[in-house]
């Protein structure tokens, strides 16, 4: 099964339109049709980035269902080491993540944010992994 981490663009891309492909790949993780992994600190940013003043039309039943949801399909991990590929600090959790959980995608929204990967991860958007499952199913 593909291991994926979310970039937070992706997260709230998924509640700000539930019939893109970023909510897709969210409800293929709440599904348990990709294992979706997050740290503490990745949780704590989504938490916090929902909550920003530009989001403040969201409804926050909306906001912590989502939250509640990424918290019940993915799995904890805590790194064992701190990593600096990027040159935004906090980007870095995210390669720290993927690191830990042998991921094989990075999910995001922007990928010249991300423009180095790990050995065994690679970067993606929401469509790119839509389209990598998709032919995965077609080649069994």
């Amino acid at each position: 099964m593909n291991r994926v981490v979310f970039d937070t663009n992706v997260v709230v891309s998924s509640v700000l339109k539930r019939e893109g492909a970023e909510a897709y790949v969210l409800d293929l993780a709440a599904a348990h049709q990709i294992q979706l992994y997050v740290t503490q600190e990745i949780l704590e940013e989504y938490d916090e980035v929902l909550h920003r003043a530009k989001f403040k039309h969201l409804e926050p039943g909306m906001i912590s269902g989502v939250l509640d949801l990424i918290r019940r399909a993915s799995n904890l991990v805590k790194p064992g080491k701190t990593l600096s590929l990027s040159p935004d600090e906090n980007d870095n959790r995210f390669f720290e993540c993927a690191d830990t959980a042998h991921a094989h995608y990075i999910v995001t929204g922007n990928k010249k944010h991300f423009p180095v990967g790990l050995e065994d991860t690679e970067i993606v958007n929401a469509r790119e992994l839509i389209e990598i499952i998709t032919n995965q199913i077609l080649d069994e």
